[in-house]
C-alpha cells in the first residue's frame, strides 16, 4: 500500500463565498448540529469512563475539550477533500 497521495488538485480550494448562499444555509446549518452533538456525546461518554467528571457529574475542561476539537474539525475541512 502506497502512502504517495497528490492532494494538491482540492488541498485548500474551500469556496467559503459560495457557501453563504441562502440555499446552502440549512445543510450548513443540519451539519453543525450533527458535529456539536457528536462531539459533545463522544467526549461526555469517554470523559465519564476516563473518571474525568468530579462528584458533581461536571467534566473537568469540557469547554477547552471542545475548543480543541472544533480547531480540528475546522483545519481538517479547510484541507479539502482527500478522495
Amino acid at each position: 500500500m502506497s502512502l504517495d497521495i497528490d492532494i494538491t488538485a482540492v488541498a485548500f480550494k474551500l469556496d467559503i463565498v459560495g457557501a453563504f448562499k441562502w440555499s446552502l444555509f440549512s445543510a450548513i446549518f443540519t451539519l453543525a448540529f450533527i458535529d456539536m452533538f457528536d462531539s459533545v456525546g463522544t467526549l461526555v461518554a469517554c470523559c465519564h469512563q476516563a473518571n474525568m467528571a468530579d462528584s458533581d457529574g461536571k467534566i473537568k475542561g469540557l469547554d477547552r475539550l471542545l475548543a480543541i476539537d472544533a480547531i480540528a474539525t475546522s483545519s481538517a475541512r479547510f484541507s479539502g477533500p482527500l478522495t
